[in-house]
């Protein structure tokens, strides 16, 4: 009897490890300051008089997250992230307003890769953006400088997009690689909870109808398999 336990004790151990083996974890981050996100729709300043076309992407920090992988075939993975994302819209033109919103975004890709020191690998698959925060800013005049107002409520808590992706991985050692990935995500459910006008407790009021982000951007990882390779 004690023979049989300490037997499946050592199976039960060896599966779990096994299992383990599959995974891989990551740090990821978007190098590139400027985000490269453009909000798409009609939207824009009343009071000010501006429409869509005097807004660009906004400048921000770069993204920052870590990453998850499971092996299902030496060809194919199932991924999962967690990003923080800042993404928005910034007039090119006095009196420069822009709008900042801040996402924990959570994707499930479905990954394709050789197998090879330098390789390439594809992936696809939906992400879920939760809205942290969302602030509009503009700047008045020199005396006074900028004012920022929070507008959190005015966008969706929650908004799902679809992801594309792909890039090339570079093997360090037998368990650490690196990766470099251009990745588009572009939001099936509106930003903006409302297309009517809204007034923002600065006084301006904008209006969003049928927006959507169109996100370009460029991430870099190191990663760590606890698969030892070949």
């Amino acid at each position: 009897m004690r023979t049989k336990t300490i037997f499946l004790l050592f199976v039960l151990i060896g599966f779990n490890f096994s299992v383990f083996s599959q995974f891989s974890v990551g740090i990821k981050s978007n190098p590139i300051f400027y985000n490269m996100s453009k909000v798409l729709g009609n939207y824009g300043n009343k009071t000010l008089g501006t429409t869509e076309k005097d807004y660009d992407g906004l400048w921000a920090l770069p993204n920052l997250g870590i990453s998850f992988g499971y092996e299902l075939h030496k060809n194919w993975e199932l991924k999962t992230e967690f990003l923080y994302k800042y993404q928005g819209i910034s007039q090119h033109k006095e009196p420069f307003e822009n709008i900042s919103i801040s996402y924990l975004e959570i994707p499930v890709l479905l990954k394709w890769k050789t197998q090879s020191k330098i390789g390439w690998f594809l992936n696809g698959g939906i992400l879920t953006k939760i809205k942290i925060d969302a602030k509009n800013s503009y700047h008045l005049s020199d005396e006074e400088g900028r004012i920022t107002t929070n507008v959190k409520e005015i966008f969706n808590p929650f908004v799902l997009a679809l992801n594309l992706g792909g890039g090339i991985s570079y093997w360090i050692s037998d368990r650490f690689y690196l990766t470099g990935e251009m990745r588009w995500s572009y939001d099936v459910t509106q930003v903006a909870q409302r297309s009517n006008s809204i007034r923002f407790k600065s006084g301006n009021e904008w209006y969003f109808k049928n927006t959507h982000i169109l996100h370009t951007g460029i991430l870099i990882g190191i990663n760590y398999q606890f698969k030892q390779t070949n």
